[in-house]
């Protein structure tokens, strides 16, 4: 029988922080909306509160019998038990963290319903507006003037953010799935096999632990240049030749959403020539660096400022992965918790890091004729320093 991992004491001290927070705003009442629909970048929130997940596809276009198909919604007052708005005929009660169950065909016209019985009259917060729909917006806006909005999206991230105790522990857990997983990545990869079967196995250590992901990615020589060999896979059927640069990382919420997404760089036969050694060990240098710098109380505008100072003493062309994340790191949870960022150009909120955070840390470095190396460490923010979470060897040869 699958349990609910979480006990319902955690979840209810989670209502209570959330409720703190709404207290802080002056929210009486929201409306925190995802979509958990196999995918779990949306479904952060709605997991956090209920452990609620569906694996109900659709593309959510409306149709005669279902409307705002596989969307779903938290609603949460301050002293009542948050209900949750789903479409799933599928629901599992025991896995469902919340007794307070509202299942309709149509979660837009459910969520009227329940605010219409409940009397609600002042400004009511909404969750969700940087992926709900414009036709469904109308439909709960345009078509029911008689409510307020107040868009507040990060109204559950920020409180997710600060992880428990439990929490942490699960970070721990998924640590001892994706570590082998990621061993077993990198040593394919050295050893000269194709991108696909690296990956191949890769998944499959993860899916015997009982892991998941969302994507493990892969490219070697030339292309490094690229996040990945082939988008559409992350991965391609082509075998890196000895000598070639490769990178992979795997990234997903391997256990219970909790997402993980460690990276690596290496060589294809263990031997790296002069320039290839330089670029991998100058780049895992900052990832380390990077890691001890991480303190509660210290700026992420900082830490990412001595990114750049180390990167500028090494000279990286840019370009490329380079170029498409310009930072040192996010916060990792139901999915990657950003803003803020260790960065100097994306957004950072003039955050400091805290305690019982946990940090992706990661870098990447371009040299014209080499390649593009990359690394990320995983990492829980303690009261002294930085507990590291993913364990590959940053260097192997």
């Amino acid at each position: 029988m699958v349990a609910r991992y979480f006990s319902i004491e955690e979840y209810q001290l989670r209502w209570s922080r959330v409720e703190d927070e709404m207290r802080r705003r002056g929210i009486e009442c929201a409306v925190v909306w995802g979509k958990t629909s196999a995918s779990f970048d949306r479904a952060g929130d709605i997991i956090y509160l209920t452990n609620y997940f569906s694996h109900t596809t659709g593309q959510g276009v409306d149709i005669s019998s279902h409307r705002a198909r596989t969307f779903c919604a938290v609603l949460l007052q301050p002293g009542e038990t948050p209900e949750l708005h789903v479409d799933d005929p599928e629901l599992r009660p025991e896995l469902v963290a919340t007794d307070r169950v509202r299942n309709h065909p149509d979660p837009v016209a459910s969520i009227i319903m329940a605010l219409e019985d409940r009397k609600v009259t002042d400004p009511i917060a909404f969750s969700g507006s940087d992926f709900f729909p414009v036709a469904q917006w109308e439909r709960l806006v345009v078509a029911n003037p008689q409510f307020t909005w107040r868009v507040v999206d990060d109204l559950v991230r920020s409180v997710r953010f600060i992880k428990t105790d439990r929490e942490l522990d699960c970070f721990r857990e998924g640590a001892a799935i994706v570590n082998p997983a990621m061993d077993i990545l990198m040593e394919r990869l050295i050893a000269g096999v194709s991108e696909a079967e690296a990956a191949g196995l890769a998944a499959a250590e993860l899916l015997r632990r009982g892991g998941t992901y969302h994507k493990i990615v892969c490219t070697h020589g030339k292309l490094t240049a690229y996040t990945c060999s082939d988008p559409f896979t992350g991965y391609s059927t082509l075998v890196p030749r000895h000598g070639d640069l490769v990178r992979a990382f795997i990234i997903g919420p391997i256990l219970q959403g909790y997402y993980f997404d460690p990276g690596r760089t290496a060589v294809v036969g263990n031997r790296p020539d002069r320039e290839q050694r330089t670029l991998i060990e100058g780049c895992a240098a900052v990832v380390e660096s990077l890691c001890e710098a991480v303190r509660p109380g210290r700026s992420y505008k900082e830490i990412a400022e001595h990114g750049d100072r180390l990167v500028a003493e090494i000279g990286s062309d840019g370009g490329g992965a380079s170029a498409q994340y310009p930072f040192y790191g996010h916060s990792n949870g139901l999915y990657f918790e950003t803003p803020p960022y260790l960065s100097t150009v994306h957004d950072h909120l003039d955050a400091v890091i805290e305690t019982n955070t946990v940090l992706g840390v990661e870098a990447f470095i371009a040299k014209d004729g080499i390649g593009t190396a990359g690394f990320e460490q995983n990492v829980i923010v303690n009261e002294d320093g930085i507990e590291l979470l993913t364990t590959t060897p940053m260097i192997p040869f």
